[in-house]
């Protein structure tokens, strides 16, 4: 069984930026999976974002990170 302090200190949304702006619906700024795996591979997504992302910071978004890493394997 997990710790609700490592529970509580995980749980939530992380904001993602997409240059240097955030997105959201609210925006008119979002990005679905669907979008973004219609034209990269799931390995792309993997090899792109995770490792960019830290706990707790902003994740950047570009489709030029996708772009970067399209034919990498994991």
């Amino acid at each position: 069984m997990s710790s609700p302090i490592l529970t509580r200190r995980y749980h939530g949304h992380y904001t993602v930026l997409m240059s240097g702006e955030k997105m959201g619906k609210s925006l008119g700024r979002t990005v679905t999976i669907r979008d973004v795996l219609n034209t990269h591979s799931t390995e792309a997504l993997l090899l792109g974002l995770l490792p960019a992302v830290a706990p707790s910071k902003p994740i950047p978004w570009s489709n030029d990170i996708l772009t970067r890493v399209r034919g990498q394997r994991v």
